[in-house]
């Protein structure tokens, strides 16, 4: 009989796998572990940050609206008080112009004693003296040629006790005199 076949029948003892192997083994299921666990758990922490991201996004946005309004609000007021100061500056008049002009119109023997200027309308009272009814005249041919007054008229003309003539004159002023 042949020995062989009960050679297979006795079992044979298991070869030992080497502790180095093992190690290995365990090792590599224990990475394949953490790395399906970190996988997960850096899944989790994308989301939850762009969460948090969109949030933080939308509070930027908020802000920014806000800081905006506030800004707009801001601008808002300025232009409003920078019109107004445009309104006023373009209204302003300068009567100081109206002297310039009365100095160059002025002849040196007419004496000036009173001034009523109303810038509103443009209007001059003057009252005054001066040597002569001829100085006098001259006077007013000075203030009828000159363009930027109009609508002269002569009144309460009298002599005083030292022989000047008194006058009244009213006439009115083109705005232009009162601008820049």
């Amino acid at each position: 009989m042949p020995k062989e076949p009960f050679a297979r029948i006795i079992p044979k003892p298991k070869p030992k796998t080497p502790f180095s192997v093992n190690s290995l083994f365990y090792f590599a299921v224990l990475l394949v572990i953490i790395s399906i666990g970190s996988f997960f758990f850096l899944k989790s922490e994308i989301s939850s940050l762009g969460e948090r991201k969109g949030e933080l996004e939308r509070q930027i946005i908020e802000l920014e609206g806000e800081e905006e309004k506030e800004l707009e609000e801001e601008i808002l007021g300025w232009q409003g008080k920078i019109k107004v100061f445009k309104k006023i500056f373009e209204e302003h008049k300068i009567s100081s112009n109206f002297f310039s002009l009365l100095e160059s119109s002025c002849q040196s023997k007419v004496q000036l004693t009173r001034l009523n200027l109303a810038t509103e309308d443009g209007r001059v009272s003057l009252e005054g003296k001066t040597e002569s009814f001829q100085s006098l005249g001259e006077q007013l041919l000075i203030f009828r040629e000159n363009e930027k007054m109009e609508n002269l008229i002569l009144s309460n003309i009298s002599l005083d006790r030292e022989g000047k003539v008194n006058f009244s004159l009213t006439f009115f002023l083109l705005s232009e005199v009162f601008k820049r």
